[in-house]
């Protein structure tokens, strides 16, 4: 048995005894995230910030970062990158520029994109290099935000006369598709009121008569049909308004409602 022949059988039964372990690659990821409210008032303008964090895992350095919008939607075309140039590599977050809902159905959506160098290659549990699965220069992008301007509701214990009064009722709430809440009724309380966008369906209940539907008793008002937004732009409002009976409820009541 010549040298070459025994070293081959010595490899053999080390590779039995203690087997080669491959490495494994793991390539980089990015989240994004945001504090701000994805659902606002229609009308409104906000200015969102944009956080993300980043696991290069066996990628390379950060070689950019990118914050890329749609909106209202423009489907995410390379003329979308807003940062121009504004972000370190060491950055976490990004506030964009103002932007202003001025239109029903218009939404904004937001991903952070992650552009890294080639990784290093690491060796096996042996310590010989293996490079089958490392990690290429490339890029990752985030998760989308979608910020989504929503028509508000308006209800409270009061007849509103105009759209200031019916901004200025005590309860609000987004509305998407549908939507729901609750109304409190004090004792002795008479007068109601829900503005509710033109074209929806209301249906209210009264919890303590075991959900009595009480639709019937709200009527669309006549006068008051337009209340602004948050930017100060009227819209189609249906005014639903309730007068009860009498001195009204003997004990605090709760009305609840829809919308669809």
């Amino acid at each position: 048995m010549d040298q070459a022949e025994y070293l081959s059988i010595l490899a053999r039964l080390d590779e039995i005894e203690n087997p080669t372990i491959n490495p494994t690659y793991t390539a980089p990821s990015i989240s994004a995230s945001s504090s701000d409210a994805k659902n606002v008032e229609l009308g409104s303008t906000i200015t969102p910030k944009i956080n993300w964090a980043i696991q290069l895992n066996d990628g390379g350095e950060i070689d950019e970062i990118a914050v890329y919008r749609s909106f209202p939607n423009d489907n995410f075309n390379q003329n979308s990158e807003v940062n121009q140039g504004a972000i370190a590599n060491t950055d976490t977050s990004y506030i964009l520029e103002p932007i202003t809902f001025a239109n029903p159905g218009e939404t904004l959506g937001v991903y952070v994109e992650l552009n890294y160098l080639e990784g290093p290659i690491k060796n096996d549990n042996k310590g010989n290099p293996y490079p089958n699965g490392r990690i290429t220069a490339g890029l990752k992008d985030s998760n989308i935000l979608i910020f989504t301007p929503q028509f508000a509701v308006f209800y409270g214990i009061s007849i509103p006369n105009n759209g200031a009064e019916a901004r200025g009722l005590k309860q609000k709430l987004l509305s998407g598709n549908t939507a729901s809440g609750s109304l409190t009724i004090p004792a002795g309380e008479k007068n109601l009121a829900i503005c509710v966008p033109k074209g929806r369906t209301l249906k209210v209940l009264f919890r303590e008569s075991s959900n009595a539907d009480v639709t019937g008793s709200f009527a669309i008002s006549a006068s008051l049909k337009q209340i602004e937004d948050a930017g100060g732009n009227l819209r189609d409002y249906d005014v639903y308004t309730s007068t009860l009976a009498g001195s009204g409820y003997a004990s605090e009541a709760n009305y609840d409602f829809t919308i669809s």
